[in-house]
Formats: structure tokens, sequence, C-alpha cells
């Protein structure tokens, strides 16, 4: 099955305000972006929709729980970014909207977790 690239009825669709502009303060300085999601979706399709909304950018890496078979929720994908980009978790500040997922759990590796609530 081949999803459309517009499906209104994800709320993945509409852009998180606060944290795209966060997302190009951030690239506007100089720091590496990495996308982190536990979505069911195609990784290509998350690719595709934050290129098509203006969000990412081709240099972007792209994490999707989907594809890797783990979830920032229990932790794993996190770890799995730390692993493949070789950082240590001080070096990495996540940013989202799940206090679990997005705050504690990378806190919980020593990663900086903020929300964007």
């Amino acid at each position: 099955m081949t999803l459309p690239k517009s499906y209104p009825a994800l709320s993945f669709d509409v852009p998180h305000t606060r944290l795209v502009q966060a997302i190009a303060e951030r690239r506007q300085a100089g720091i590496r972006i990495i996308f982190v999601s536990d979505i069911y979706l195609a990784e290509g399709f998350v690719r595709d929709t934050l290129a098509r909304l203006g969000i990412s950018d081709p240099s972007d890496a792209i994490y999707v729980s989907s594809t890797w078979g783990c979830m920032k929720a229990w932790g794993d994908l996190f770890r799995e970014v730390l692993r493949a980009e070789r950082l240590r978790p001080e070096e990495l500040c996540h940013c989202g909207d799940s206090l679990r997922s997005d705050v504690e759990m990378p806190q919980a590796l020593g990663i900086r977790g903020l929300s964007m609530q």
C-alpha cells in the first residue's frame, strides 16, 4: 500500500510551529538536526513529508521507529541514534511534545530532553 504525499487526517502533516521555529534557529546556528520519531509510517514518507513542509534539509538524519524496530518511549531508539551518530548522551538535545518519550526517557539516558508543549 502506498500512502499519499499529503494525508490531512494525520496531525503529522500539520507542523508544530514552535518546534519548526526551533529547528530553523538551530540549523541557522550551524547545529546538526536529527529527527527521531515513534511513528508507524515508513521512513521515506516521513522524510518526504518533512521536506514538503519545508522543515527538513537533505543533510538531516531521520530515525523512525518503524524502520529501526524500536521506540523512543522505551529508550531503544535513542540508543540507536547515539550509536549510529557516534554521539555521547550529553552531546544530544531532544525536543518534542511527549513528556514520557521526549523528555523523561532521554533524560534517563543522559540526553537533554526539552518539552515543546
